[in-house]
Parts: C-alpha cells; structure tokens; sequence
C-alpha cells in the first residue's frame, strides 16, 4: 500500500495550467493507479496493473517536465 500511496502523490494536478496533453495523461496515471487501489481492496491479483499504473505515470511525468 505505501507504494499506491507514493504513486497517488505523483498523479496530483499541482495547476490547471498544464497544456492538454499532460493533462490526459496525468488523469489517465490517475486512473490507472486507482484501479490498483480497486484491484488491491477486492483481493484481486495487480501484476500487470501495476506495470500500466507505473508506464502512465511515468508517461505523464516526462511530459510534465
């Protein structure tokens, strides 16, 4: 669970300013970390969720630089 905590932490809009693009990929890094989240609380195996969740997040972090 820390691990789903620090990639939440990540996928925080810090403004509304950021072009399109990052935007969209920083919702869908949200998205993919919460569907950890959701996969973790019914007891439901995360292996490949998790190799998504890190590839969007760190899509959007290269975009956001």
């Amino acid at each position: 669970m820390a691990i789903l905590n620090g990639l939440m932490g990540l996928v925080r809009s810090e403004s509304g300013n950021q072009p399109l693009d990052v935007e969209e990929a920083r919702s869908t890094a949200f998205l993919s970390v919460c569907e950890v989240g959701k996969a973790l609380h019914r007891g439901q195996p995360v292996g490949s969720l998790w190799a998504s969740a890190i590839a969007a997040t760190e899509h959007w972090m290269a975009l956001a630089k």
